[in-house]
């Protein structure tokens, strides 16, 4: 995202933005701000907020500096140490500044108008403009020290030199003396906002213009701690010397992310991790232990099919799905997504079509070069197409989109395998008019019409299970198996 910025500012634009940092004007104020970081000289939280108010109001009077800010925060930055005379700083006032400028920058962003009628003052078509960027500057600054809360060695941001706990440490004194509980919440809003921005980002200039791969590393910095694969961020007021623990709230948030973002984009891997690691401890290793057992048990139904009998193969998608029902009521619905369950259930409407049809398709087919070898593969690569589509269109980079097109594919391919195999041997010999034929025909292996028969039903499963999308209301074909919520409007 940052790269996405940097390409439409030229060195003209950082001269500028330097020379706007330059303001005395911001001296005062920031001089205020760094008492925080001496025992005997704390601020109250109202100096601190109306030191950050004078900050806003001279950001919101004069757009060059608010631009300065939102796009150079670490320009910034430098100018602020170099304003106080602290040149030489320590990771926790870099920190504790990056926030205040956050902070700032938001309120000026999100505030009353200021500057009256000014030039120089911030238009609204320019607080439109910037709000997304201050939105990102102040959830990552704020994010910060959660992002390794827990850890054996204590980091600058939760080290005090007055005591053995996080108190009077810089995550307490952010905002004023043992302000922990007001970072969580600020931190919380910010993400609850840098989220709303990318929910929409296709409406915002600078966001729309992000590469793919840039995109999708602003979304797993909202539910990861140091990116994808890494542990799930929580922004709980759990004592932060304590391991991580994710909260309802963190809960809720990372399956909206799941459902409205990974899962369009086919990121099947960090939807397993955070479907693992919602629940720490044991809870967690559980999860991992069933996923890879209904794992093997779905992987392992067509060689079973094909080198040992249908009725064990039938049997063993039987007992998959079973744990997999259970698996869905236990764990919930953020482990659920991972499997797509929509596949299966569009797959049980096309077997249901499929046996209306007169027998023909499957008395006619015989092993060879012909239309009944044919047209399984004309359905499965039809389906792959289809999903490579739409891969594309939710905005995978072009070296991402085949291969998690494929892996989709290959789930929805292993659903539609197990829903025909069971659909075949064990229901349509009870319901079809030649039913007693077509359970001789399946129990038969000389020629390998049964693998045929049972090649064409999967591949028209997998068709219809892809294509069945455009029915269920502009949802994604990844959307989870579930037809309501009960989310607010706002």
């Amino acid at each position: 995202m940052p790269a996405a910025i940097r390409r439409e500012r030229t060195d003209d634009d950082v001269r500028r933005d330097r020379q706007a940092l330059s303001t005395e004007r911001l001296r005062e104020p920031f001089q205020v701000l760094y008492q925080v970081r001496w025992r005997g000289a704390v601020p109250e939280r109202d100096d601190i907020d109306t030191a950050l108010g004078r900050i806003a109001a001279e950001l919101a009077a004069h757009r060059d500096l608010l631009v300065a800010v939102v796009m150079s925060p670490d320009t910034a930055l430098e100018t602020a140490a170099e304003l106080t005379g602290r040149r030489q700083q320590e990771p926790a006032d870099q920190w504790m500044a990056l926030c205040w400028l956050a902070e700032a920058a938001w309120e000026a962003v999100t505030g009353p108008p200021g500057g009256g009628r000014s030039p120089q003052a911030v238009s609204p078509e320019d607080r439109r403009l910037l709000y997304p960027l201050a939105a990102r500057l102040r959830f990552l600054a704020l994010s910060e020290p959660f992002r390794d809360r827990g850890l054996p060695e204590r980091t600058a941001l939760r080290r005090s030199a007055f005591g053995s706990t996080y108190r009077g440490s810089p995550v307490d004194r952010l905002y004023g003396e043992g302000s922990w509980n007001v970072l969580v919440d600020h931190a919380r809003q910010a993400r609850a906002d840098w989220l709303a921005c990318l929910d929409a980002y296709q409406s915002h200039p600078y966001l729309a213009q992000a590469p793919a791969a840039a995109l999708e590393e602003e979304l797993s910095l909202l539910v990861f701690t140091r990116g994808r694969g890494s542990a799930p961020l929580s922004l709980t007021g759990r004592d932060p010397d304590l391991p991580a623990v994710l909260g309802a709230g963190d809960v809720t948030f990372i399956g909206d992310v799941v459902e409205r973002h990974l899962l369009p984009r086919f990121d099947l891997p960090s939807v397993a991790v955070l479907g693992w690691r919602a629940h720490p401890g044991p809870a967690s290793h559980r999860r991992r232990r069933c996923t890879f057992l209904i794992g093997a048990l779905m992987i392992a139904i067509p060689p079973v099919a094909i080198f040992a009998s249908l009725w064990w193969a039938t049997g063993l998608a039987a007992v998959a799905y079973g744990l997999l029902g259970l698996g869905v009521v236990a764990f919930g619905g953020t482990w659920a997504a991972l499997w797509m369950l929509r596949l299966p259930a569009a797959s049980s409407i096309g077997l249901l079509v499929l046996l209306t049809l007169p027998e023909h398709w499957w008395q006619s087919a015989r092993p060879g070069w012909g239309v009944a070898v044919l047209a399984p593969v004309v359905l499965a690569v039809a389906a792959f197409g289809y999903l490579l589509l739409e891969a594309r269109n939710h905005g995978i980079g072009r070296r991402a989109t085949a291969v998690r097109a494929l892996a989709v594919t290959g789930v929805g391919a292993v659903h539609a395998f197990a829903v025909a195999l069971i659909g075949l041997v064990a229901v349509a010999p009870a319901f079809t008019a030649k039913g007693r034929e077509l359970g001789r025909l399946l129990t038969g292996t000389q020629d390998g019409r049964h693998l045929l028969v049972l090649a064409m039903a999967t591949a028209w499963c997998l068709a219809v299970g892809v294509f069945s999308q455009i029915l269920w209301d502009d949802r994604p074909i990844s959307a989870p198996l579930a037809h309501t919520d009960w989310r607010s409007a706002a």
